[in-house]
Formats: C-alpha cells, structure tokens, sequence
C-alpha cells in the first residue's frame, strides 16, 4: 500500500446537480482533489468550490469550513427570499428588550471562550 489518500471528485461538483454515477466521477489524490476545487471556483466563482479547495488544501478546518458554508448558505436566502427577510426583520424588531439583552450577553460570552475564538476566521480589515 502506497499511503496516498484517494477521493471520488464528481467532475459535474453536486452543488451543481453532479451525481457520484461512474460517468461523473474520477479518482484523485487530496491534493490534486484541492486543485479541481480550486479551478472549479476561479472559472465558476462558487463559495462551495473555494470552501472545498480550502479545507482540501488544508488552508482552514472542516470545522470552519462548515461555518462558513452556513453563513454563505444565510446569505443566500436572505438575498434571494424576501419572505424569509421580513420574517427575519419582523422576528428582531419584535424582541423584548430581555431577550435582547439576553441575546446580547450571550454572544459576549461566546466571544471570550477560546475554543470559539479559535474556529472563527477574522478578515484582515476586521482584526
């Protein structure tokens, strides 16, 4: 046994209604996995190919990278579902302000645990 890791990458990727069929389906080794990835998402511009290049290449964790695809996939909805915006709007303007408060303290202690700290990403210009 030679060690290398091979992984099923479907040539059509499933975000986009790829099936693991033969036909749709190559072998690779991880990182020339990272690199289709790569490829898929300069020529697509897909968040879902960046995510997979990046924790394929070890540029950020599975954990993080789940993070970031639930935020990707909030953005999604909020930009394409109106429906889904007022209920949100209506949900945060609507807010006692003890449940405001709560809320508030909440994510103050989320922010001073570490193990949270760590698995968050911070963009230059936010740091």
């Amino acid at each position: 046994m030679s060690g290398i890791q091979f992984h099923k990458h479907r040539i059509v990727p499933g975000h986009m209604g790829g099936t693991y069929d033969a036909h749709n389906v190559v072998r690779v080794n991880v990182a020339m996995h990272a690199f289709l990835h790569k490829c898929l998402w300069e020529t697509h511009g897909r968040w879902q190919d960046r995510i997979a290049w990046q924790v394929l290449s070890g540029m950020i964790s599975k954990e993080v990278g789940r993070i970031q695809a639930v935020s990707e996939m909030g953005k999604a909805r909020w930009a394409n579902d109106t429906n889904y915006r007022e209920k949100m709007r209506y949900a945060q303007s609507n807010l006692s302000p003890e449940s405001s408060q709560r809320r508030s303290d909440t994510s103050k202690a989320r922010w001073t645990d570490p193990a949270f700290r760590s698995k968050v990403v911070l963009r230059p210009h936010l740091s």
